[in-house]
């Protein structure tokens, strides 16, 4: 954290710091990254906010986004089942909310989708592309609602 905001301006970039996964340790969260709460992330001048992640902690993505969004460059979308990584509709995260919000802010910076090579079937081509046009249409469909 010390000299990240100094760098950025000098180097003319903006580095986006992500919030990682929790994990389970006989029945408990825990995390092997020491700043990985909602807390410590607003102390990076820039984000990456990572949906699935965010499930792994239960937390809402919506929520964090609201107490963080200033910081937010860039969004990796997927949802959480108990697995990371899942497809758009295959969870419990609010995703289509999130994405309402994103465009109700005016939010104008990368969102990418983020799928786990076994949701998309990627040994049959045209699964991979029916998944991906699928997640295309829910994510227009949000951020156009």
């Amino acid at each position: 954290m010390n000299g990240l905001a100094q760098f950025e301006a000098a180097e003319g970039v903006q580095i986006g710091v992500e919030n990682m996964p929790a994990h389970r340790l006989l029945g408990r969260r825990t995390s092997f990254y020491a700043l990985n709460h909602p807390e410590a992330l607003a102390g990076f001048p820039h984000l990456t906010l990572d949906t699935t992640h965010l499930g792994t902690w239960g937390l809402d993505p919506v929520a964090v986004y609201e107490r963080l969004k200033g910081r937010v460059i860039h969004a990796h979308l997927s949802n959480f089942n108990g697995q990371q990584h899942r497809l758009l509709e295959d969870g419990h995260l609010p995703l289509g909310t999130f994405l309402q919000q994103l465009a109700q802010d005016g939010y104008e910076r990368a969102v990418s989708v983020e799928l786990g090579p076994d949701v998309l079937q990627a040994e049959d081509e045209a699964k991979v592309r029916e998944h991906l046009e699928r997640m295309l249409v829910f994510c227009r469909e949000q951020l156009d609602h």
